[in-house]
């Protein structure tokens, strides 16, 4: 999903842009239990985005789901500071 346009205009696409650009506005005075709250909503968001742009809404079994969520996030929270 490298480099990937997303319209702000419709569906989910317009909330997910949204919710991140709202959020970008007061991060730095969001911290502790609220900040990583509002940074795990921000990377279900994007994942929820992204299941629907690869056509992933297909049911799964629910703890297969939850284990490969659980590796995307840590991925994701391990690699934030690298541009």
């Amino acid at each position: 999903m490298t480099a990937t346009a997303f319209a702000r205009t419709d569906g989910c696409h317009l909330l997910v842009a949204s919710y991140l650009s709202r959020l970008g506005r007061p991060a730095d005075e969001l911290e502790g239990p609220v900040g990583h709250q509002l940074d795990r909503t921000a990377l279900d968001l994007l994942a929820m985005l992204i299941d629907e742009r690869c056509g992933r809404f297909a049911p799964q079994a629910p703890d297969r789901a939850a284990a490969l969520l659980v590796r995307v996030k840590d991925r994701i929270v391990r690699h934030l500071g690298d541009p």
